[in-house]
């Protein structure tokens, strides 16, 4: 039997000559594995500058995540320091919060929280840190809002007390002047009979300035008055938290019917209206309408 035979052929399209090569399949198939050995060999520095390149994207990144992990460390220490020297500073501040500080558990632990939940921390990025730093963080955390709460509620304390303590009818309402006639029994001027005196007549000329003496609203102008009756022309503040007070025997008023006045705002012109022997102002102080002594008030 005939051996079969292949006859291979290479055109050059320019010149169109041609190449031919008859092989037989033994010969062909050598050819073959010859030409795969030698290509298998040319890429393998390829393959390897692939790999190479493959080793130093995942080293690059590996570089970049150590960075990040590097600077967010960086920055839960900080925050550390942060959270200690806040935490210093309220304690400077008013020594009475170390008690709160220094307690983790009780009522105390839980005052002044609320809100929504923060989000839970990626558990592999904590696990980059030590225990330490992120328990101390959390811990002074915990200590920072439990004051913050606490200061807040005293804050707002201290600020309805400043308001009430500002609506208290503290001062004298006039910068000159001496106590002719004080609170309690005395001689009616008029009649020379014993009479209950509700206030404070303090004698100052004409004209003097009067003062409100607490911050408060106008509830009360009486310009019309008849002569030696009452308080003649008189004003009533009404500060709130139960106080009034009233000022009597002007010879002018400065303010209007609800209007809303300042303690030390001048409202009046002292006088001698009314029921009244001679220029002078009665002063009056009212604790859920009933008439107190003016000097218990006055804290100048």
């Amino acid at each position: 039997m005939k051996k079969k035979t292949y006859l291979f052929s290479i055109v050059e399209a320019t010149s169109h000559k041609a190449f031919s090569m008859i092989l037989s399949p033994v010969r062909g198939a050598a050819y073959i594995l010859l030409a795969i050995l030698l290509l298998s060999v040319a890429a393998w520095p390829v393959v390897g500058m692939l790999h190479q390149a493959k080793e130093k994207h995942l080293i690059q990144q590996f570089h970049e995540e150590n960075q990040v992990l590097r600077s967010t460390l960086q920055s839960y220490r900080q925050r550390l320091t942060q959270l200690e020297s806040s935490l210093n500073s309220m304690m400077e501040s008013n020594p009475y919060f170390q008690t709160l500080a220094n307690t983790s558990t009780g009522d105390a632990a839980n005052y002044g929280v609320g809100g929504p939940s923060a989000p839970t921390p990626n558990p592999v990025r904590d696990a980059a840190f030590p225990d330490k730093d992120v328990e101390s963080i959390r811990r002074l955390e915990k200590q920072v809002l439990q004051l913050s709460g606490r200061i807040a509620t005293l804050d707002t304390t201290m600020a309805n007390r400043m308001k009430a303590i500002a609506h208290y009818p503290s001062i004298r309402p006039s910068r000159t002047g001496w106590v002719s006639s004080g609170f309690g029994t005395r001689l009616d001027p008029f009649t020379g009979k014993q009479e209950h005196h509700p206030g404070l007549d303090i004698a100052l000329p004409t004209g003097s300035g009067v003062y409100a003496a607490a911050d408060g609203v106008v509830k009360d102008v009486r310009n019309f008055f008849i002569p030696n009756k009452s308080y003649g022309r008189y004003i009533i503040i009404d500060h709130g938290y139960g106080y009034e007070t009233l000022y009597g025997h002007l010879s002018k008023t400065l303010v209007k019917k609800g209007q809303r006045i300042k303690r030390w705002d001048l409202i009046a012109h002292s006088g001698n209206t009314g029921k009244s022997t001679a220029p002078h102002l009665h002063y009056g102080v009212y604790a859920s309408g009933q008439a107190q002594n003016p000097l218990d008030f006055i804290l100048e």
